[in-house]
């Protein structure tokens, strides 16, 4: 078993030195390289070291991707005619030798952790915002490079709203689907996606994009519950807002934990992409906050079901996505390399791992190949 390992980013010295190998994950590699993204400067400043990245519009440049066009379509016409089943993995070999597997080591028919029941979803939710880090700073503007785009608010089911921004696809390219971008947990909220060249790479490869604030982040309205009720809110919001279109995900840290029993439960969805996501919250906790341990015993303890339901690895087989992708950074103390990997073999998807990369700087070390990564992830799930 193998799972994709990057090797240090070409600009960094020792950039192929030996020792760095690649690894493949049960679902068939990929077979044409990593798209390369368009570049974009990142800010400074924030909850973690943010240091900018060379600026420049001409630095790296997007290979043309395909289209309908080159399968005999019109040129530039839209993809969904070809989309795959979602929530069905390709299981198989591919003719090279190497062969797929099932999504993990689970019995058919097994089931995702259920929901918890209301008393003990309200108990863990109280614990973890009293156990999560506390968020201060202002959050910086839109960046005037991102427009066209528009701000509104999503109601939530259980009352209150969640601030979100649509920025659709390039005027210059049919649309290829539309992604959902959930953020960290960090003091600028979705803002933090909109400084690290997504954007832009998504929108110039043809793909609307949506962000937004998960309750308790941003101008959202404070949580009710666990905030896997706001992804399933804001993957409702974008099956709704582009209709007909291949819908995909992109989450990073906190939005990519949460999405994982979303995903679960949510239908028509195809690819997705983790980035620096813990297979279980409290075990993140205990590496980096060490000092709250017996909050972590107790939730272990008087709240087993709740506390497996956390274990991202009870969920991570179960996702109704055709293919998934894992981005994690070799020196991050909180999601182990090995985490990754893990939840890549249970998803049958694929793993990238940034060797000098700590915690969300898996995009600042390398960034052509993490949003290629996610690029050719997307493409993936599309294909027959």
């Amino acid at each position: 078993m193998d799972a994709i390992v990057s090797p240090r980013d070409p600009g960094t010295p020792g950039a192929h030195a030996p020792g760095y190998s690649s690894e493949a994950s049960p679902r068939p590699a990929e077979s044409r390289p990593p798209r390369n993204p368009h570049p974009d400067p990142l800010p400074t400043g924030g909850a973690t070291a943010l240091h900018a990245l060379p600026s420049g519009e001409g630095a790296t440049t997007l290979p043309r991707l395909r289209t309908a066009g080159d399968r005999g379509a019109g040129a530039g016409a839209p993809l969904p005619g070809r989309v795959r089943r979602p929530g069905r993995p390709r299981i198989g070999g591919r003719g090279d030798g190497s062969e797929g597997g099932p999504r993990g080591d689970f019995p058919r028919g097994q089931k995702p952790p259920e929901r918890l029941p209301a008393w003990q979803e309200a108990v863990a939710a109280r614990l973890f915002r009293a156990l999560a880090p506390r968020l201060r700073g202002r959050r910086p503007r839109i960046p005037r490079r991102l427009s066209p785009y528009s701000r509104y608010s999503i109601r939530r089911p259980e009352g209150g709203t969640l601030s979100a921004t649509w920025f659709p696809a390039g005027s210059c390219v049919r649309p290829r689907g539309a992604v959902l971008l959930a953020p960290p947990w960090h003091e600028w909220g979705q803002s933090f996606l909109h400084y690290y060249g997504r954007l832009e790479a998504l929108r110039k490869a043809g793909y609307h994009a949506l962000t937004f604030d998960p309750a308790g982040l941003g101008d959202s309205d404070p949580p009710t519950g666990l905030s896997d009720r706001d992804l399933e809110t804001a993957l409702e919001d974008l099956r709704r807002r582009a209709p007909g279109l291949p819908l995909h995900f992109w989450g990073v840290s906190f939005g990519g934990y949460w999405a994982h029993p979303a995903l679960c439960r949510t239908d028509g969805f195809h690819g997705a992409v983790f980035e620096d996501v813990a297979a279980h919250l409290i075990d993140w906790s205990r590496r980096t906050l060490p000092l709250g341990w017996p909050c972590y015993l107790f939730f272990q303890y008087v709240l087993p079901r709740a506390y497996r339901y956390l274990d991202l690895r009870r969920h991570a087989a179960h996702l109704k996505v055709a293919a998934a992708g894992y981005v994690g950074g070799g020196r991050d103390r909180g999601v182990p390399a090995d985490d990754t990997r893990e939840l890549a073999r249970l998803a049958a998807g694929r793993a990238l791992v940034i060797p000098e990369a700590g915690h969300l700087e898996a995009l600042r070390k390398s960034r052509d190949r993490v949003v290629g990564f996610a690029l050719a992830t997307f493409e993936r799930a599309i294909e027959p």
